[in-house]
C-alpha cells in the first residue's frame, strides 16, 4: 500500500460516522490554514474560462459542499469537477496547531482524491503552515501527489500570502504559487468581496506553469449557511 494511502485511511479514522465531504478552503489556488468554522456548510461554485477564447480550451467548473466539524479543527467534502468522465473528488484538511504567539498554525491535509486510477487519482497530501505578521499573512507548504496521474513533478512547494484590504474587511487579497509542470502547478493573484455576512467572491487569474495550459481567469462564488 502507498505511504499516502496509509495516511489517508490513518486521517479517515478520525471522519468515522460523519457523511460529509468537502473542498479544502483555499487562498486563490493552493489550500489554505483555515478551517470552515464548526458544524458549518459551505458551498463552493467555482469556474476557470481560459483568457485567449481561441485556443479551444475548455473552461472547467467545480462546484462542492463542505462540512466543518471536530470543534473546528477538521473539515472535509467531495467536488464535481467537469472534464472527467469520474468527476467526483474527495478532499480533508485538519488542524495541528492554531496560531498563538510565536506558533504558526499547521494544517494536514488530502486534496484531489479521484476515483479512476492513472487519470484522476491525484492523491495529493500536504503539511502547511501559516503566520500572521499583521497586515499580511505568509503561508508556506509541502504537497506530494501520485506521478502516475500528475504525469511529472509529485513533490510541490505550497506558498501565498494575503490580507483584509478595507476596515470595513470586505475586501480581500491573495497571491499565491505552487510549483510544479503539472495540471496544479500555477501562480495565482484574486480578490475576493464580501456582499454578506455569509456570501462573498474571488475575481482572479492564474498564470499556470505548464506551457500546455491556458492561462484562466476564475470565479470563486462562496456561501456558508
Amino acid at each position: 500500500m502507498k505511504t499516502q494511502y496509509i495516511i489517508l485511511v490513518v486521517i479517515l479514522s478520525l471522519l468515522a460516522g460523519i457523511g460529509a465531504w468537502a473542498t479544502p478552503s483555499t487562498l486563490i489556488w493552493i489550500p489554505s490554514t483555515d478551517i470552515q468554522a464548526n458544524n458549518t456548510w459551505h458551498l463552493g461554485i467555482d469556474n476557470y474560462v481560459a483568457g485567449d477564447h481561441s485556443t479551444g480550451q475548455a473552461p472547467v467548473y467545480d462546484i462542492g459542499p463542505e462540512y466543518g466539524f471536530g470543534g473546528g479543527r477538521l473539515e472535509a467534502g467531495v467536488d464535481y469537477i467537469t472534464g472527467f468522465t469520474q468527476p467526483l473528488f474527495f478532499n480533508l484538511k485538519y488542524q495541528l496547531t492554531p496560531e498563538k504567539g510565536s506558533m504558526p498554525t499547521l494544517v494536514v491535509g488530502g486534496e484531489n482524491f479521484g476515483t479512476q486510477a492513472g487519470v484522476s487519482d491525484y492523491d495529493m497530501l500536504y503539511l502547511e503552515g501559516s503566520k500572521t505578521f499583521a497586515p499580511v499573512r505568509l503561508t508556506l507548504g509541502y504537497c506530494h501527489g501520485n506521478k502516475s496521474a500528475l504525469g511529472t513533478d509529485p513533490d510541490m512547494l505550497l506558498a501565498g500570502i494575503d490580507a483584509t484590504l478595507t476596515k470595513d474587511k470586505k475586501w480581500w487579497g491573495a497571491v499565491d504559487y505552487q510549483s510544479g509542470d503539472n495540471a496544479f502547478g500555477a501562480l495565482s493573484a484574486g480578490v475576493s468581496y464580501n456582499f454578506a455576512a455569509n456570501t462573498s467572491v474571488i475575481f482572479g487569474y492564474d498564470w499556470y506553469n505548464s506551457p500546455t495550459i491556458k492561462d484562466t481567469f476564475t470565479t470563486q462564488l462562496d456561501i456558508n449557511f
